[in-house]
């Protein structure tokens, strides 16, 4: 009676272990390269940076100079080396980039001046989290 208890203690450790392991691997997940078209980019923070490629890119910062307005500069390039990037002193895209994540997935659009039109800041749990 005893060695059946065991077993049966053994076969429910082994079931509660096995569906921890998979609960840690379920959900969506979504892989972004980073995409240069000519008037926007888009692309994963901690896809780029989990990688093998070398050149490809994507990010955006915050700066200040003295007593001057922030300023936000956007600039991404994917793998074929295109290139794309943007600035603006809209305190909205100010605010955007400073809740940016290291797992973010980032949007932006340049109009014909080089400032940035628009700014997606994604922080999903199916963005790919940097792991390096």
């Amino acid at each position: 009676m005893a060695n059946k208890s065991l077993y049966l203690m053994g076969i429910a450790l082994g079931m509660v272990t096995q569906l921890a392991t998979r609960d840690a691997d379920a959900g969506l997940k979504y892989t972004s390269p980073v995409y240069v078209y000519t008037t926007s980019a888009n692309g994963g923070i901690g896809y780029v940076r989990n990688t093998t490629t070398t050149n490809d890119y994507i990010g955006c910062y915050v700066y200040q100079y003295g007593t001057g307005a922030p300023s936000v500069y956007c600039s991404a390039r994917d793998t074929s080396n295109k290139s794309l990037s943007c600035s603006t002193t809209d305190s909205k895209y100010v605010d955007a980039v400073r809740g940016m994540g290291i797992d973010s997935h980032i949007s932006f659009g340049v109009d014909s001046t080089g400032k940035c039109n628009y700014l997606r800041v994604e922080y999903y749990s199916w963005n790919q989290p940097k792991v390096k």
